[in-house]
């Protein structure tokens, strides 16, 4: 992960960094910059950067009543979000904010947030959820967002047609210098809409965004749809969708590098456009296309290079490193997690479960010694060794790809020394 990582200090209220006093939040003053100005990579980078409500009030959001008041305020704020919030419709959000999400699994659920003309706003580790409109709307002039460690998501049951949906994540109108970071959509059909329509020509010269290590989990399309826009998508997951990955219109400059699609039968679109939108530039590079279409490209589109610096991971660890950090909860590197050494054995669930065809299997030691990690059929018969030698006390986490694999449940079994632990695991085609 390519940011200071502090987020522990934010989930964790009773830490000696943040105290919480008659619903207020207290942050010591010497920790305050370490905490709040972390700056995105990419598009929301440049003009100035994005800051969000750093060196506001901070305050512990308590109710639904009054999220609305602190995002219709004028004032430079950073909110602290915990819990969920029920939302009807699109609320407004103004400028110079930072939303924060310091509980596990804080949800805004069944409606979103919208920025009209607004700047300098950074939303972080919230989960959107059920929005009948869409869950995060950038429109009309707005510029300096950053988003980052989101989930979006049509919730427990999927809209494959989007008949009760809309978007997820919409960026129009002029809009310029955003970043998508380490989020995750999943159960959804039409994901994210960078140009408001053929016809909006007004759009050319703006719609700069930037998407990196974000996981598009099943969703059919838009990871993103552009026109007219300057995108740049480095090292994201694009895993079983099935309409199209990536999809260049209206003469947008797209660049596709470093990422993975898994499953994609189109990874992009680009020569003939895509629906009735005409063509559009987009260049691929070090992608990797695992039982995928052949990607379609078009013209020089950009160097991203020339905008904003960035390291790019190979293509080939984009799974794991995108399974294992992107979206709500994760925010602490894995570095940082070793760091903290655990006081037991344990085996934890994998994630995700059900899967198909990759997932990740964490599991804690508090002393070093011989280990190994065993997969296991219904039947008994061993599948396959993910690990089996000296490993050393800390956490740890392993991919397992069931891609050649038959669905139905497998086992996967832990043993260092004496001690074993066994979980199951479903795999669905």
């Amino acid at each position: 992960m390519r940011y200071v990582t502090y987020f522990v200090a934010l989930v964790l209220l009773s830490s000696p960094v943040i105290s919480q006093i008659n619903g207020q939040v207290k942050i010591a003053q010497t920790n305050t910059d370490k905490i709040l100005s972390e700056q995105p990579i990419g598009f929301a980078s440049l003009e100035g950067g994005t800051q969000g409500g750093l060196g506001g009030r901070i305050v512990s959001v308590t109710s639904v009543d009054s999220l609305k008041d602190l995002l219709d305020s004028d004032e430079k704020l950073v909110l602290l979000l915990s819990g969920n919030y029920q939302l009807s419709g699109m609320t407004s959000c103004r400028s110079d904010k930072t939303i924060l999400g310091v509980a596990p699994n804080t949800k805004i659920i069944g409606g979103g947030f919208e920025l009209y003309k607004k700047h300098n706003v950074i939303i972080r580790n919230i989960t959107f959820e059920d929005a009948q409109d869409d869950a995060l709307k950038i429109n009309q002039n707005t510029h300096n967002i950053w988003v980052d460690h989101c989930m979006f998501t049509d919730g427990a049951l999927p809209d494959p047609e989007a008949a009760n949906h809309d978007g997820l994540l919409d960026i129009t109108r002029e809009s310029n210098y955003v970043t998508i970071s380490y989020c995750v959509f999943v159960n959804h059909s039409k994901d994210l809409l960078i140009g408001m329509s053929d016809g909006y020509q007004q759009d050319v010269g703006y719609l700069k965004v930037t998407l990196h290590h974000n996981w598009f989990n099943g969703t059919r399309q838009r990871h993103p749809r552009v026109r007219y826009g300057t995108v740049h998508c480095f090292n994201n997951y694009y895993l079983n969708n099935d309409l199209y990955g990536v999809a260049s219109t209206c003469e947008a400059d797209v660049v596709v590098e470093g990422s993975y699609f898994q499953g994609v039968p189109h990874p992009t679109y680009c020569i003939n456009g895509y629906a009735e939108s005409p063509a559009g530039d987009l260049i691929e590079k070090h992608n990797i296309y695992d039982n995928s279409g052949i990607p379609e490209v078009r013209g020089t589109a950009f160097d991203p290079s020339s905008y904003y610096s960035y390291s790019l991971d190979s293509a080939a660890t984009v799974p794991q490193i995108v399974m294992l950090q992107a979206g709500v909860d994760k925010m602490t590197s894995v570095e940082s997690n070793a760091a903290l050494l655990p006081g037991q054995f344990e085996l934890q669930q994998n994630y995700p479960n059900p899967f198909n065809p990759n997932t990740l299997i964490r599991f804690d030691l508090a002393t070093g010694g011989n280990v190994s990690l065993v997969v296991y059929d219904a039947l008994g018969n061993i599948v396959e060794t993910l690990i089996k030698g000296e490993k050393p006390a800390g956490q740890h986490t392993v991919l397992f790809n069931a891609g050649k694999y038959a669905s139905g449940v497998y086992l996967y079994q832990l043993q260092a020394g004496n001690s074993i632990q066994s979980k199951k695991m479903l795999l669905i085609k």
